[in-house]
């Protein structure tokens, strides 16, 4: 049980929210789902937020989210055409989340797919019953996940068909508007992609907001036999934002998974990525980049579990740190003994910026089967000062010579990102913020 005076507050807090929270869901209790809700918020309070002391949590100091009773939202807000446009990518399918909000009349209808508010499908459960594909409420969860199972409002629910292909990318843009008190927001996502279908899934994370805000988000995805995904994440929050966000995948056998995270803003950011390989002949392939500065905290706690034969893992994350930047990265690869020939790599690199930037890396093996291929591997350092003055020679000044190295160093993180203006995109936001 929570013992600290002030987390008590806090916890008392959450609890006097719920209270108000359901009185708004009229009705909601005849539903299915809502005794999860009360489950969910019951294993919270008794469990309380995470310490320092827990091991997953030792360089993450999430105080600035457990010491602020956050306002849970209650409200959608606009936002101008304009902006909308500015976060548009070309070429693509946009869905758009205001406030943890599905959109109906600012998203696109998407062909041959079923696309929409995760809500609305959740509480027609009877007639849904692909829903049994949901995870059932696990208590022993992170309780961010416990305090999002309690507190969602909406979503983006994609179900691809079996043997649907689909061409063209969907943008999910989330959105969060200006808040004039700390609010709290609770998107929950799920995706499905079905036997021998195919999809590229860009999910936008940003905010007009100059207040302060916390966004607590959980993203379940199912890879039927023979799917393949393209994920990509970009993360752009606001200066007093903090974003935890933890993403569960199960992929089946021969199906394929591309996964790119990218975190540029935001005053703290978390990252909790989950693949379980649930059949042979799997392949799953994450990159990461992270840009932090100031004494921005990114961290990325990643975990790939190898159930099958013959399966495949590759993770390259970078982090790029200035200023009194914090990077935390802690990545483990789990091998049961009944997978035998697996092939796991591991790799992470920071490029430090200056002196008082930090990282801390934890690199994990665990391997139960004695006829795998495993490796992992971390390296910290700055720029090298030899391709610097190589540059310096032929005639480019330092900030243009620093920018070129730098991003030349986050390209390879970069390069799983097949759809050209999101790459564009995100290349063009790190050269500015070099250059400032």
């Amino acid at each position: 049980m929570v013992t600290h005076s002030n987390e008590t507050n806090i916890l008392q807090w959450y609890k006097e929210q719920f209270q108000k929270f359901a009185s708004r869901k009229n009705g909601e209790s005849e539903k299915l789902r809502f005794q999860e809700r009360l489950t969910a918020l019951d294993a919270f309070l008794e469990r309380g937020f995470p310490h320092r002391k827990d091991e997953n949590w030792r360089f993450t100091n999430i105080q600035p989210i457990t010491r602020q009773c956050f306002k849970i939202a209650d409200r959608i807000g606009s936002v101008p055409e304009n902006v909308l446009q500015q976060h548009f990518v070309e070429g693509a399918y946009h869905i758009v989340v205001i406030d943890g909000i599905v959109s109906d009349t600012l998203s696109d209808t998407i062909p041959s797919i079923t696309v929409g508010s995760v809500l609305r499908v959740i509480n027609d459960y009877k007639e849904h019953s692909h829903l049994q594909n949901f995870k059932p409420l696990d208590k022993t969860n992170s309780p961010f996940v416990l305090l999002n199972t309690a507190f969602f409002v909406d979503g983006v629910w994609i179900e691809v068909p079996d043997n649907v292909e689909l061409m063209q990318p969907i943008q999910i843009l989330f959105i969060t508007t200006d808040v004039d008190t700390p609010t709290a927001f609770f998107p929950r996502n799920r995706y499905s992609v079905g036997k021998q279908a195919s999809v590229t899934i860009i999910e936008k994370h940003t905010s007009i907001s100059l207040g302060e805000y916390f966004v607590d988000s959980y993203t379940e995805i199912n890879l039927g036999e023979q799917a393949s995904l393209h994920y990509t994440r970009l993360f752009e929050e606001g200066n007093r934002g903090y974003h935890v966000n933890t993403t569960r995948i199960e992929q089946h056998r021969l199906s394929s998974l591309t996964s790119n995270v990218v975190v540029l803003g935001g005053a703290l950011h978390r990252n909790d990525f989950v693949v379980s390989l649930a059949g042979e002949q799997c392949s799953s392939e994450l990159r990461g980049l992270s840009f932090a500065s100031g004494t921005q905290l990114i961290d990325h706690h990643t975990l790939i579990e190898h159930n099958y034969p013959h399966c495949k893992s590759t993770q390259l994350y970078k982090a790029i740190l200035d200023g009194k930047a914090r990077g935390v990265f802690n990545g483990r690869i789990y091998v049961h003994p009944q997978a035998q020939k697996t092939d796991a790599q591991q790799s992470n690199k920071t490029l430090l910026l200056c002196d008082d930037a930090m990282m801390h890396v934890k690199p994990q093996l665990e391997i139960f089967a004695d006829d795998v291929r495993c490796t992992h591997g971390a390296a910290v350092g700055q720029l090298d000062a030899t391709q610097l003055f190589y540059l310096r020679s032929r005639g480019v000044d330092e900030v243009s010579a620093r920018t070129l190295l730098t991003i030349g160093f986050a390209n390879e993180a970069l390069e799983g990102i097949e759809h050209l203006p999101v790459r564009t995109q995100i290349e063009n936001v790190v050269t500015r913020k070099l250059e400032h």
